[in-house]
């Protein structure tokens, strides 16, 4: 996970739903039920993990008391945010999902993302260690989508807006080759 620069409030509820498919039951589910506080970090909640949050930078992401809602989407639970700071810095949390078994090697990843006051260069999930992908706001981008470091970002036809919530979600499948190929579906 990556909430990188200033506020944003980010993956709530439904937030961090990893699907086999629409109709189907999700494997992984994050709601942040841990009640309010000022850190992220430890926090084993959701279900479908293999650990509990770490954090990888100094800059803290707390847990909001309420979450974010999205129509006709069923949500519960808490939102984790980044309070505004002055520097370029990024937060950046990790965490690993349980072994699992996707239909045809394809998942969904979906979340809810809400850029606060003081909202910076971006915010989102990043997938991957090097290079990272990442769905969310890009430094300079309008609209949400996808980007790796040096590319151009994938974008989609949602608007990046202050106090809106949006519903990201991202198609991954594994190729039989060993990599991955990562589609917006927002």
């Amino acid at each position: 996970m990556n909430l990188s620069t200033t506020r944003c409030i980010a993956l709530v509820a439904a937030s961090l739903v990893t699907a086999v498919a629409a109709a189907q039951d999700p494997f992984a589910y994050e709601g942040f039920q841990y009640g309010p506080g000022p850190e992220l970090n430890g926090g084993n909640g959701g279900a479908g993990w293999s650990n509990a949050w770490g954090k990888l930078s100094s800059i803290p992401t707390g847990i909001a008391n309420t979450g974010l809602s999205w129509p006709n989407l069923i949500t519960s639970g808490n939102g984790a945010y980044t309070a505004g700071f002055p520097s370029t810095t990024f937060t950046l949390y990790t965490r690993v999902l349980a072994p699992y078994t996707a239909t045809d090697d394809t998942i969904y990843v979906s979340f809810l993302m809400e850029p606060g006051l003081g909202f910076g260069e971006g915010g989102g999930l990043s997938f991957s260690a090097v290079p990272a992908i990442i769905v969310g706001a890009s430094l300079g981008q309008s609209m949400y989508g996808l980007t790796a470091p040096f590319v151009t970002s994938n974008d989609s036809n949602v608007p990046v807006l202050l106090r809106e919530t949006a519903l990201l979600v991202t198609r991954i499948v594994r190729n039989g080759d060993g990599t991955s190929t990562y589609t917006d579906h927002s």
